[in-house]
């Protein structure tokens, strides 16, 4: 994917970084047109980290709204962020597992970790038919939030065959994870 450079005040670049120069301090453009035609490349593993990082905030946000909505639950838990964020502190250049399996267990982890919580703290008597109610909800927010992630991915055109078959293999595993959640917890 290439990003034109953002231009600040008279055109020149508030950020970006020339493709095919050699050290920037040394070899900078002389005329705005230069600045124009200039480009910004992302790696292919900074987009995988932007899709599974998009896919990860939109399942989890998806399943938010819907309980929300339904329940009056408050997500503001001390550690939502450490499920929320948990690319952002990773080095795009260490290696971080950015699998099929590994979104899912991030996406699994906010489940059963602070939305979970959160449910049981605003019920903390609850019924099977209040749990029964959650995990529709929860479901049905998965899939609101894994429809917003496509269509954002789509609308950056960077839902490819092999993103779109990831996503799919994230999901199998998610539900697969929340099947076997639920069986426990009910």
């Amino acid at each position: 994917m290439v990003i034109p450079t953002v231009s600040g005040p008279g055109g020149l670049p508030r950020f970006g970084r020339l493709m095919g120069q050699q050290n920037l301090e040394t070899s900078q453009p002389q005329s705005i047109a230069e600045y124009q035609d200039t480009s910004v490349a992302i790696s292919p593993q900074a987009e995988k980290l932007r899709a599974q990082s998009g896919l990860l905030r939109a399942t989890l946000r998806g399943i938010e709204n819907e309980l929300s909505s339904n329940a009056a639950t408050s997500f503001e838990e001390p550690n939502r962020s450490e499920y929320l964020e948990p690319l952002m502190g990773e080095s795009i250049l260490g290696a971080i597992d950015l699998s099929p399996e590994a979104t899912a267990a991030r996406i699994l982890g906010g489940v059963q970790g602070y939305i979970y919580r959160a449910f049981m703290a605003q019920h903390p008597e609850a019924t099977l038919e209040d749990f029964e109610r959650f995990k529709y909800e929860v479901i049905r927010g998965f899939e609101h939030g894994l429809y917003e992630a496509r269509s954002i991915l789509t609308g950056l055109s960077m839902l490819d065959a092999e993103l779109s078959e990831e996503i799919g293999q994230t999901e199998a595993s998610v539900r697969e994870g929340l099947e076997e959640f639920f069986a426990e917890e009910g």
